[in-house]
């Protein structure tokens, strides 16, 4: 209640002040119905919890400059004859306003056809005229929107209204770049070629040689890392730089993008700084950076979201204009290949796994939380068959698109605790349940492609779900029932069958003949490793007799097990599984554990000593492990491969190594962790297309791993060809469905973690932004 008299006072009190500053004595209709009008629509905006919009005297005028034009023609339109007045653009820079962006609403009522007599008539019909323009209704209830000025006025039986609605101030007049103050030529002005000379110079850079712009105590500067290619670039007189400033409210998500309208800046352009000026006030560093203080941010910028372009100048010629996006890549991983820890005995299969993961797709009905039971099957079965305990589950629970959004929000809550209640009547316990739901837009976009109404892709969300409440398609309807489900994944641990373990009661154990005949033996191993004790497993290994005849396969787990425990156990281990080699040399099992050691050692050590080249041979013509196995061995030789060369600066040699990576790929069946390492290892070794078509074919998957669609994201993103099709809107989806904060997080400044918000410039990118994040 405090609320309401509170944006109640502030209404009222608005509408005062909005009546002063207009007031027009000649005609207290017009008054009237214009204070009316001022008050409808803040007390609108109020309740659907936007900000108040005031009155502000430059966009009445703008909004009078048009009405009388209207008045005078007795006509409804937004353009004008006059060439420095045609457009609301042309008139905004006439009377200097200094609003960011700014909407025109313009109505001409005919008072004799509706019979209107009374202000509140006119108001009404006012509105019925807005309501039936969309864009209009959406310039009312603009959360950029800020300010607003009104004209009305009648002549004969018609009434004229115009209404300009603004944007906060973005640039202030002293802090604009009108046309072009500092004179620099556009590249079209380039009549010598300066400007091709000047990129090929660019891309000629050795890839350790680039430069940026940073900030230091409050001064922007131009960095170059090599003192040589600072004067390659730089040596006329009327060469240098300029650093143009961007600021993220120039990118509303209800309203244009705001243009300078300045031919070489997107921003506030800082006064350029030219050769004599960049020798005289340049540094360098002890590694041989150059830095040039180019100027500051303004004072009133620095706690807003802005980046920094740079302008490469030659002959005083704008030759390259430069956005940084901040894309991480470098920090390569090779892969991580699980140790073989399978062990066959001569009367069963062991179970060999100690954790292990299952994934369901529970189908529901439209309108309905339930499902069959039977679809849990599997997981009963295992449970009750393999012994094993939940650990966690993972849900995500989906509703198709159609309908009220706020229903759909309740269904999925609803299918996400029907789930997670049937996997708990499992366990007594509690588990640990990570929930998250979403409209399945990403498989919509998917879909929708294949169907006769596959233009639907290229619509705003809201127009997709009017066009679907509205029409029932039954192509449509057999898309949208694939598309309500929920997804589980389960991680599941193997019970342990000896409990409380102490050094005591292993001899006992072992000890025990009857035990040493049984296969209960084999799961010793993995308790003693459960416990999380290193010092116990290496009592495990010291008192493995001789005579109890343990397979060497089950010794090689243990001594596996070791090192898991104890990293620092390496070369321990290695030497144990070296000698059971010797004592079995036909076992796939010890041989892939060796190799995937020896590769552990050599990434240890790998910029100390000589490359292993018999250990590249070896996995060459190893005819004992199975090939999908030894091929993960040959990845990860190469990438380490790949990365001694580079460091030895071998570069010839570093790019076979990544072209034979390359060819082994197709040979391969990659986990999805394992192709987002092997995909960001490609990029920072420059192989992107190879990367993207690694990871492409799982980015539209329900579930898919985080860090690989979030990588594809990161390097396909900047491609203008790419980010305008039907499918990567499917994939953007899935990225905001798998972490919104973290898709959204993409659209920050470079600064503050993001890519850029300049991607907001790409129309496609933008609607995906606003829908998602805003």
């Amino acid at each position: 209640m405090r609320l309401f008299y509170t944006i109640l006072f502030l209404l009222t009190s608005l509408h005062f002040v909005f009546s002063q500053s207009v007031t027009n004595p000649i005609n207290t209709r017009i008054d009237s119905i214009k204070d009316s009008l001022f008050f409808r629509i803040n007390t609108d905006r109020a309740f659907l919890g936007l900000s108040l919009l005031k009155p502000n005297s430059l966009l009445t005028k703008l909004a009078e400059l048009q009405g009388l034009y209207c008045l005078k023609n007795n006509l409804e339109s937004h353009l004008q004859e006059s060439k420095n007045l045609k457009t609301l653009l042309d008139r905004k820079q006439f009377l200097e306003v200094e609003n960011g962006t700014v909407n025109e609403i313009v109505c001409k009522i005919d008072l004799k056809k509706g019979n209107l007599i009374s202000a509140n008539q006119i108001l009404n019909a006012i509105f019925v005229s807005i309501a039936k323009n969309k864009e209009y209704a959406n310039f009312l209830k603009s959360k950029s929107n800020c300010e607003i000025g009104i004209f009305a006025d009648n002549k004969e039986d018609f009434f004229y209204l115009s209404i300009v609605l603004g944007s906060k101030v973005v640039f202030t007049k002293s802090l604009q770049t009108t046309g072009n103050q500092y004179k620099i030529k556009n590249s079209d002005q380039d009549s010598k070629g300066i400007c091709d000379k000047c990129i090929k110079k660019i891309d000629a850079m050795p890839k350790d040689v680039s430069y940026d712009l940073t900030i230091i105590n409050d001064e922007i500067y131009f960095a170059i890392s090599n003192e040589e290619w600072f004067h390659k670039l730089f040596y006329n007189k009327l060469d240098g730089v300029a650093v143009d400033i961007v600021l993220k409210s120039q990118f509303p998500c209800d309203n244009a993008n705001i243009d300078t309208q300045s031919p070489i800046s997107s921003g506030y352009l800082l006064k350029p700084v030219y050769l004599k000026q960049m020798l005289k006030t340049a540094t360098m560093n002890n590694k041989g950076n150059v830095f040039v203080p180019l100027g500051k941010v303004p004072e009133v910028w620095k706690n807003e979201a802005y980046e920094l372009n740079v302008l490469i100048i030659q002959n005083n010629i704008l030759c390259q204009y430069g956005t940084f996006f901040q894309v991480p890549f470098d920090d390569w991983q090779t892969i991580e290949i699980p140790f073989d820890m399978s062990l066959n005995h001569s009367k069963s299969k062991i179970e060999e796994t100690i954790h292990k993961e299952m994934n369901f797709v529970i189908p529901f009905a439209q309108g309905k939380a339930t499902f069959d039971a039977q679809d849990l099957k599997p997981l009963a079965d295992s449970l009750k068959l393999a012994h094993y305990t939940i650990i966690s589950i993972d849900i995500l629970a989906y509703s198709s698109v159609e309908g009220s959004k706020i229903i759909n929000l309740e269904l999925q809550k609803q299918r996400a605790l029907s789930m997670v209640n049937a996997i708990q009547s499992y366990q007594s316990y509690p588990i640990n349940a990570k929930i998250n739901t979403a409209e399945n837009w990403t498989a919509f976009f998917a879909d929708i492609q294949t169907t006769s109404k596959g233009y639907l892709a290229t619509k705003s969300e809201d127009e997709i779900r009017a066009y679907l409440n509205a029409n029932r398609i039954e192509e449509i309807d057999a898309l949208l029932a694939n598309h309500r489900k929920g997804i589980i994944h389960i991680e599941l641990e193997r019970k342990q069958l000896f409990k409380n373990l102490d050094e005591k009661t292993i001899l006992e154990i072992l000890n025990d003949s009857s035990f040493n005949k049984g296969t209960e033996k084999y799961q010793l191993i993995d308790d003693v490793y459960l416990s999380e004790n290193p010092k116990l497993m290496r009592f495990l290994a010291a008192n493995i007799q001789p005579k109890l005849k343990w397979s060497p396969e089950s010794r090689a787990k243990i001594a596996i097990n070791e090192y898991l425990l104890d990293t620092a156990q390496l070369l321990n281990t290695l030497e144990k599984v070296t000698g059971l080699i010797v004592e079995n040399n036909s076992s796939p099992m010890i041989q892939f554990n060796y190799y995937a050691l020896k590769l552990l050692d050599w990434e240890r050590n790998l910029f100390t000593g000589d490359i292993p080249k018999i250990l590249k041979q070896q996995l060459l013509t190893n005819k004992t492990i199975e090939t999908q196995a030894l091929n993960k061995l040959r990845l990860n030789y190469l990438v380490l491969e790949t990365q001694y060369y580079t460091h030895a600066q071998k570069f010839d040699v570093k790019n076979e190594s990544v072209q034979q990576l390359i060819k082994v790929l197709p040979n391969v069946q990659l986990s999805d962790e394992e192709r987002f390492r092997i995909a960001k290892f490609l990029a920072a070794h420059h192989q992107y297309k190879v990367a993207l078509d690694l990871l492409a074919p799982r980015t539209k998957i329900s579930g898919v791993h985080e860090d690989l669609l979030f990588l594809y994201i990161n390097l396909s993103i900047i491609e203008e060809k790419v980010v305008q099709k039907p499918d990567y809107r499917a994939i953007l989806s899935n990225a905001s469905v798998v972490n919104k904060t973290r898709f959204c997080g993409l659209f920050n400044s470079a600064f503050n973690g993001g890519i850029t918000f300049q991607l907001l410039e790409n129309k496609y990118l933008k609607r995906s932004y606003c829908e998602i994040c805003e």
